[in-house]
């Protein structure tokens, strides 16, 4: 009988129950899952974004998060599991992160820009250059009686 990655079937009393086995396929598996669907949801229009260092480690800090629910414990022992640590989730992920894939789509989505004709308005808003400094921030209310 034909068996999907991952599972196999178990040899106790020849019983018809299976047994999931985390192999190296299934974490494919569930690896591609997480670039199919996560991914895309989290990212959408990702192009224009402007990003500090804190908004990419919380970006960083959540794609960690759900691949830490999607690939499961680690068994460190019989009936002992421990939570997979960052080092193990960048191993797994193969430099895959998530800023620098919205780096790349930024990049990718500014060569789009550039190629279009210097009329198209989208081409002028980003070569246009602000003539005047303003500070950061909320800016201030002047109330005028």
């Amino acid at each position: 009988m034909y068996m999907p990655y991952g599972i196999t079937r178990c040899s106790s009393n020849n019983s018809k129950t299976f047994s999931v086995h985390l192999c190296d396929n299934l974490n494919r598996l569930r690896k591609l899952t997480s670039f199919t669907l996560i991914r895309p949801v989290v990212v959408y229009a990702s192009e224009t974004w402007t990003m500090t260092k804190k908004e990419e480690e919380e970006l960083r800090i959540f794609e960690r998060k759900i691949i830490r629910q999607i690939l499961g414990p680690i068994n460190t022992g019989e009936n002992e599991y421990r939570p997979r640590m960052n080092f193990e989730i960048r191993d797994q992920m193969k430099g895959e992160d998530i800023v620098n894939y919205i780096e790349s789509q930024q990049i990718k989505w500014l060569g789009h820009v550039m190629r279009k004709d210097k009329t198209k308005t989208i081409r002028i808003v980003t070569e246009w250059k602000p003539t005047e400094n303003r500070k950061r921030g909320k800016p201030i209310i002047k109330i005028i009686l």
